[in-house]
């Protein structure tokens, strides 16, 4: 089987330039992990072999697989320093793990998606599995609360820039407050986009709660807000587009998109040949020279 080299006809591949540019129906060829050319039929070439990404969204982004953002407040501490083997670390590091709070779970996950953001990461995996009994029931709601904050924080730092923040329905049920938050701010380049299918994406898909009856777009009308869209289908979608993702100059956007869960055939379904580290070096990069910010400290 040949490698995967070529994403062909990508319904909205978002450029990530300063116009807020969205190309439709394109295809994209990759070689050696990296990005060569993106055009329409570029992928119609019996050298080629690809995937269909016809329902696909493509943006540019960075994702981190494994972190744990509760550690942050242990590090560069040298009592804290790595060990001969693992079980001596989790013998000195535990007890102490044991002693957050919940405001620990909140500053430690502002501090390390900040760090994320700024080396040019927009999705992060964080292996939460720290539930100290006197914390409370609410550290990963606290957890949420710190990635809302600062994804507003990127469209009011860089008012220049269309800033698209997806997140799951199952991550939104746990702090729907957050809309509070977006709505006072009003921010004119920001998009909140849900992604709704019902489930905890993240707890294999357990069905969320009073799940037919949830209504985001009447939770966001509540709280104030004006311009909210939500779109079922491909063709509401393709219609609806540009009202929605585009021109946000009269204030903040609420778009909810309606997704079918996960069958069994879709997971697995191969993923596209991209070398992590390359991307986020190329991103970082596109973003200092876009928008004239730093964000690599050191040169590489």
């Amino acid at each position: 089987m040949n490698e995967i080299n070529c994403l062909r006809n990508i319904a909205y591949l978002v450029v990530g330039n300063e116009e807020g540019e969205v190309l439709r129906n394109v295809d994209m060829v990759i070689k050696e992990g990296m990005i060569h050319s993106i055009g329409h039929g570029i992928c119609d070439n019996d050298d080629f072999s690809f995937i269909d990404a016809s329902r696909w969204i493509i943006y540019p982004g960075l994702v981190n697989t494994h972190h744990h953002f509760f550690q942050a407040f242990f590090r560069n501490q040298p009592e804290f320093r790595w060990p001969e083997d693992v079980l001596g670390w989790i013998r000195r590091i535990y007890p102490l793990f044991a002693k957050l709070n919940e405001s620990s779970f909140y500053h430690t996950a502002i501090i390390c998606i900040a760090e994320l953001i700024k080396n040019g990461c927009t999705t992060a995996f964080d292996h939460q599995y720290c539930y100290p009994k006197h914390a409370g029931t609410y550290l990963v709601d606290r957890q949420f609360e710190a990635a809302r904050l600062l994804g507003s924080g990127i469209a009011y730092g860089l008012p220049q820039a269309q800033v698209w923040a997806f997140m799951g329905d199952g991550a939104f049920a746990m702090n729907p407050a957050m809309l509070m938050v977006e709505r006072d701010l009003d921010l004119p380049n920001l998009v909140h986009v849900l992604v709704s299918n019902r489930v905890y994406g993240g707890t294999s898909d357990i069905d969320l709660p009073n799940k037919p009856a949830n209504d985001y777009i009447a939770m966001a009308k509540s709280m104030g807000m004006e311009r909210c869209w939500s779109f079922d289908s491909l063709a509401a979608l393709e219609d609806g587009f540009d009202a929605a993702f585009r021109g946000n100059s009269e204030g903040h956007r609420f778009v909810v998109l309606e997704l079918d869960p996960f069958t069994e055939a879709d997971r697995g379904a191969d993923d596209p040949p991209m070398d992590g580290p390359e991307i986020k070096f190329r991103f970082g990069r596109y973003v200092e020279a876009t928008y004239g910010v730093k964000v690599f400290t050191e040169q590489l």
